[in-house]
């Protein structure tokens, strides 16, 4: 299942040239080829893009190095068209002074509003708000998905999975910050490094995300309806409800999360399959007169911890390895900002 305020940021870089470069893995062209990065953070949730920020605010040269085309992890908004569906996240809360701070700013800044209660979304939609969390686009590096990383006399080299990808300062780097899933986080770091086992600990659930786009709002009252145990649906989200969203080309969004159990039990079946199954299910209980105008499914292998590697943060300093993300403590959108902050004061109070 996939928590309602569990992550993902979308930013388009084809203004100029050097955004397209961005994109096509020459990210950090205006570093010099033999300059030193202090930081290579890989993952841009929000763990690590709070992480790169902290620690440029400090001063550290930092690279930003993500598989996907946008920011935010699991805050993350589908397209389709003139649509968009946040199929990941679908809000956040806070409750810690520094969690509270950021996300005042970002309410000054119009990158986020309250929806209901003290839940917050981004807006215009929940990828949008990796442009407050982004201070520059030098150093970043998109479309990129890291195979391993080996320490050499020089610094860490990152090894990639499609040839011809690299970074700028790649086997000068000296300190490496990981922010992805754990699962992703153990082939990364492999066996040779020690003092990340903790990592294994961690577990995750599933969840299948339905986009329906309906001539028609929900019969319901409710912007946001969580369903009991044991029932195949998590929640369903009136995605047109949220501040800056509205309906487009007179259609209505809404996104549907399939439950744990059933996200497990349907977890290997074809996108079409589930599709059918789950309108069937939500058909069901809104008695849908006419089909959607758009459907679509996303499948979240990593959608939330389910258990948590109980730390803060992993830091190696005699290395200069860590990694951070929701896994270490708990599944909601604070707390992998807390574990990114806390990683980034470490290796501020470690290495200034």
């Amino acid at each position: 299942m996939l928590r309602p305020d569990f992550l993902g940021f979308g930013v388009q870089f084809h203004r100029c040239l050097a955004h397209s470069l961005l994109i096509s893995g020459f990210g950090g062209f205006f570093m010099d080829s033999n300059q030193k990065i202090d930081v290579a953070v890989i993952g841009a949730g929000i763990a690590g893009l709070w992480a790169c920020k902290k620690l440029r605010r400090a001063g550290f040269g930092v690279a930003l190095i993500d598989k996907s085309r946008g920011l935010g992890g699991r805050m993350a908004t589908r397209r389709a068209g003139k649509l968009q569906f946040d199929h990941g996240a679908q809000f956040f809360t806070a409750s810690k002074p520094a969690f509270l701070g950021l996300v005042s700013e970002l309410v000054t800044d119009d990158l986020c509003a309250k929806w209901f209660a003290d839940r917050y979304v981004a807006i215009p939609r929940m990828s949008a708000i990796g442009r407050g969390l982004l201070d520059s686009e030098e150093g970043l590096y998109l479309n990129q998905q890291v195979r391993r990383i080996h320490r050499e006399a020089s610094g860490w080299f990152i090894e990639f999975e499609q040839s011809g990808h690299d970074i700028i300062g790649n086997g000068y780097i000296t300190n490496i910050v990981i922010a992805v899933p754990a699962p992703q986080a153990i082939d990364i770091i492999g066996a040779e490094y020690s003092g990340f086992e903790k990592l294994k600990s961690v577990q995750y659930a599933p969840c299948w995300t339905l986009m329906l786009a309906l001539e028609k709002p929900l019969q319901s009252d409710d912007v946001y309806m969580e369903f009991p145990d044991g029932h195949a649906l998590r929640s369903i989200s009136q995605n047109s409800n949220k501040p800056c969203r509205g309906e487009v080309a007179g259609l209505h969004t809404i996104v549907v999360h399939a439950s744990q159990d059933w996200s497990i039990q349907n977890l290997e079946h074809d996108k079409e399959t589930v599709q059918d199954a789950l309108l069937s299910i939500v058909s069901d209980i809104f008695n849908f007169q006419t089909p959607p105008h758009y459907i679509s499914a996303h499948r979240w292998r990593f959608a939330e911890v389910t258990q948590a590697a109980k730390v803060p943060f992993l830091w190696d300093s005699k290395i200069g390895l860590g990694a951070c993300g929701d896994w270490c403590t708990g599944p909601r959108i604070e707390l992998a900002f807390d574990s990114g902050n806390a990683l980034a004061n470490e290796i501020i109070a470690d290495r200034l």
